[in-house]
């Protein structure tokens, strides 16, 4: 992982923001709605494919880490999205999917929980 580049990507961060603005009922906080979802799923998730790849099911974890990849797309989470991938794409090449990986991919996820939640 770049740790040089930012967190979260500053043009996804800014529509969010321009469509929370424009569809979020008075008082409502929806990016914080999304994030709490974003990390609760993210979570349940992670714990899914690091399921399935001790049971050497290459189709969940990659369903799983595909899932990951999909939502931390849409909150900007790039290095999730990266680290998601890589899971993904070994999973569908049959490929074993090593600690390390789930290792990268907890550690982005961890980062990107953070980032989120000082928007």
């Amino acid at each position: 992982m770049d740790t040089a580049e930012p967190v979260l990507d500053a043009v996804t961060v800014a529509r969010l923001r321009t469509l929370a603005a424009s569809v979020a009922r008075p008082g409502e906080d929806l990016i914080a709605r999304l994030v709490d979802i974003f990390i609760t799923d993210s979570r349940t998730r992670l714990a899914d494919c690091r399921a399935a790849w001790h049971a050497d099911d290459h189709v969940v974890a990659g369903r799983a880490a595909h899932t990951i990849k999909g939502s931390a797309s849409n909150l900007g989470a790039h290095r999730v999205v990266e680290a998601a991938r890589v899971i993904e794409e070994a999973c569908k090449v049959g490929a074993p999917v090593d600690d390390a990986m789930l290792v990268a991919l907890d550690a982005a996820l961890v980062e990107a929980h953070d980032a989120l939640r000082a928007l």
